[in-house]
């Protein structure tokens, strides 16, 4: 069986003594506010335990040293910052806002829909979860009013901050409670951009939609069946309704998958082909084959699930899904789908030693299981 070694990215760094921003943003700073004496930065910065600050807080540490160096051009900063080339100069930007318009809501709305409009992940997920912390401060209707006609802006950026930012569930960040017991107000939000031209959005309204499937599956298969009725809707429509629905598919729900045309498989002929041996190595790669035969005399749309059913700590099990694969298979032909899966220990989370048990799921339908002993 094949071995692989895991990927272990060093992902966004935090700024240390010896891997940091400062020359850079001192640089940038002097270019522009030259009439400032920014010589004392980094004593300013360290003196704000700038190097003991987690990742996402040194933001705020630059924030408040830069305001308070540079006075009454503070407002400046926000553009200053925005223009850097470097991606996380530029995520510095939305910290300004969040600490010079603390309580100046209009002025934060208004920077902050600048910010969203520039180009960069880290100036535009800062500008993301600022939003969504408003939503949680003042109320999504109070917000929402204020910030809705974005969604109809040219800029990608702008749109997807709305849509990203009002997520019940955005991932890093306290939830918003108020629309995990009440979704409605996003649904015109969404409606509206169902036919996106930008996939950045689209992506958006998707995830958006699917944390919607997690408190109120019921509410999320209306929507879709509602927004599916055409037989001829966009390419796009049809890519965000897949990908909102994929915690249900996942889950063998059976409506969402009358949604997407997954059809009965009484008609299919299915055999999985590779068995796993009986005990596993951490690091191997688990080979995964399955032959579907389409006997009926139309096109078959399947989607492919396995479920892992693990050891966990104290004898408790773990349960993990993964999507196998999609396919059409047409009348009267055959298919064979495959997936290779890494069996390794994720960062924050070590594989427990124990019996595994692996199921599989064609449209819902429990199909066969095997076992194995790591």
């Amino acid at each position: 069986m094949e071995i692989r070694k895991p990927k272990n990215g060093i992902g966004v760094p935090k700024q240390t003594p010896d891997n940091n921003l400062i020359k850079d943003v001192e640089k940038l700073v002097s270019a522009n506010l030259p009439e400032i004496e920014w010589s004392s930065l980094k004593d300013e910065l360290v003196e704000n335990k700038l190097f003991e600050t987690g990742m996402v807080k040194q933001k705020t540490v630059y924030a408040k040293v830069l305001i308070n160096l540079s006075g009454e051009n503070a407002d400046k900063l926000i553009k200053i910052l925005a223009s850097s080339d470097i991606v996380k100069i530029r995520g510095i930007s939305p910290a300004i806002i969040k600490v010079l318009y603390e309580n100046n809501l209009d002025k934060t709305l208004e920077e902050l829909k600048f910010t969203a409009g520039v180009e960069g992940t880290a100036i535009r997920e800062f500008s993301c979860g600022l939003l969504h912390n408003l939503f949680i401060k003042h109320g999504v209707k109070t917000i929402l009013d204020k910030v809705y006609d974005w969604t109809k802006h040219e800029n990608e950026g702008v749109r997807r901050v709305v849509t990203e930012g009002i997520r019940p569930r955005l991932m890093m960040v306290k939830h918003i409670d108020e629309l995990k017991k009440d979704p409605s107000l996003l649904k015109p939000i969404l409606q509206n951009l169902l036919d996106d031209n930008s996939l950045y959005v689209r992506k958006s309204v998707a995830n958006c939609l699917n944390d919607i499937s997690k408190d109120h599956p019921k509410t999320l298969l209306e929507w879709t069946s509602k927004w599916t009725k055409n037989n001829e809707i966009s390419k796009e429509r049809t890519f965000i309704i897949n990908r909102a629905l994929r915690t249900l598919i996942k889950n063998g729900d059976k409506k969402a998958l009358e949604i997407l045309g997954y059809t009965n498989i009484s008609n299919l002929q299915i055999e999985w082909e590779k068995t796993l041996p009986d005990k596993i190595k951490i690091n191997s790669v688990l080979p995964f084959e399955l032959s579907v035969k389409n006997n009926a005399n139309r096109d078959a749309n399947i989607v492919v699930n396995l479920e892992i059913d693990a050891p966990g700590k104290n004898e408790k099990r773990r349960l993990f899904q993964y999507q196998f694969g999609k396919a059409t298979i047409k009348k009267y032909t055959s298919k064979i789908i495959t997936k290779k899966i890494h069996f390794t220990h994720k960062t924050t989370q070590q594989k427990e030693k124990g019996t595994y048990i692996i199921k599989l799921f064609v449209n819902s339908i429990a199909f066969g299981t095997q076992k194995f002993v790591y």
